[in-house]
């Protein structure tokens, strides 16, 4: 999204950036049959943003980190605003997070190869070092 609105008009809308993100990533993985729609039978994959003048497609396209209020992933949450996220699995292991000076809340579920704030931000940060990047600054609360 920010490549689109640096340039002169816009190439794509913010309709299509969504799909790209979701749709259409899913059909280039080939994993369409499990994610990137909010269909039955899909993993319920979910990424709830805060309202930005009535515009859903344009909020979730041109969110910031501040904005994100909860994600759900395969129908369990995992990570989010405090109050929403316990409201909704209040047993977790929620441990607070300060993400682009905002506090959030993450918990790691059961099984999961990193079970713990520390080893997850070491091994996305390894992982984006690989791809050339790195892992923005993120502390745990």
């Amino acid at each position: 999204s920010t490549w689109n609105a640096s340039q002169p008009q816009p190439v794509f809308s913010d309709a299509e950036l969504l799909r790209m993100a979701t749709a259409n990533a899913a059909v280039l993985a080939g994993v369409q049959t499990r994610i990137g729609a909010l269909t039955p039978g899909l993993f319920a994959d979910i990424v709830v943003v805060r309202e930005q003048s009535g515009d859903p497609i344009g909020a979730v396209v041109h969110s910031q980190p501040p904005d994100v209020l909860l994600v759900v992933v395969n129908g369990q949450p995992v990570y989010g605003e405090r109050s929403l996220a316990k409201g909704l699995a209040p047993s977790a292991p929620w441990v607070g997070v300060r993400v682009a000076e905002a506090t959030k809340v993450v918990s790691l579920p059961a099984g999961t190869a990193v079970s713990d704030w520390v080893g997850l931000t070491a091994s996305l940060d390894a992982e984006l070092r690989r791809a050339g990047s790195r892992l923005g600054p993120l502390s745990q609360d």
